[in-house]
């Protein structure tokens, strides 16, 4: 899912919104005043994530889950975990192998120095405040959080036939702070539609030559990207 195909998303969303907003029976809307979650509310929302400033090999769909515990009717704590799809590719400038899996005995004929064919993926655990203000049927938020960034993935060699033989796996994290905002748009009492969009910077660690799948060679070794995503937040 591209970015394009978000906004898409959210369009088709906001229009389903308009359809039951003039379809709700007025006396609903007469009783419920304010529609959103409480003091003390938890909210749960799970969506579909893009991001933008990685290299083009890379997979930039995603998923993110997160929840939050309001502390007055404007603030609120919350976690995060998201995850990106894995990229699968071939480094067309691979790094040397690690002098550990060059010295390992190995029980096949080869022994490259390099492996470029990878399967790298990460996913970012985070922390932080959110602040919202409310209007007659939407909340606009700001948010600030931070936390780590979990990287992994494996290198491969090419055999006959094309099989694919692991030749080592790499694992490694860094720091992860992200910045931004967003809109709920609430159907009822419970449920509301959520657009946002952030800043995020991920520190990236040595992962022995992978880390070239994240970012270009003369990059710092960082990460500096926008997110946007879409999701359902669901109130308790």
């Amino acid at each position: 899912m591209r970015v394009a195909d978000i906004f898409r998303c959210g369009a088709a969303a906001g229009c389903l919104i308009v359809l039951v907003g003039l379809s709700g029976p007025t006396a609903t809307a007469q009783q419920k005043q304010s529609p959103y979650f409480d003091r003390w509310g938890v909210e749960l929302s799970v969506g579909s994530e893009a991001l933008e400033g990685l290299p083009d090999a890379i997979s930039t769909e995603g998923f993110f889950l997160s929840a939050g515990l309001y502390l007055s009717g404007s603030l609120a704590v919350i976690a995060e975990t998201g995850t990106t799809g894995w990229a699968t590719g071939r480094l067309t400038t691979p790094g040397r192998a690690p002098q550990k899996f060059v010295d390992a005995p190995r029980y096949w004929p080869s022994k490259p120095a390099s492996c470029p064919e990878i399967d790298a993926g990460f996913g970012t655990y985070l922390g932080g405040v959110q602040y919202r203000r409310r209007f007659r049927r939407t909340a606009v938020f700001v948010r600030g959080l931070a936390g780590r960034a979990e990287y992994s993935g494996t290198a491969t060699e090419v055999g006959a036939g094309g099989v694919h033989t692991s030749c080592y796996e790499a694992f490694g994290s860094g720091r992860a702070l992200a910045a931004g905002g967003g809109v709920d748009v609430h159907l009822n009492d419970r449920f509301a539609i959520r657009v946002l969009a952030d800043y995020r910077r991920l520190a990236v660690p040595s992962l022995e030559g992978m880390e070239t799948v994240f970012m270009a060679r003369d990059a710092g070794a960082r990460l500096d990207m926008v997110r946007v995503a879409v999701g359902l937040v669901f109130g308790m």
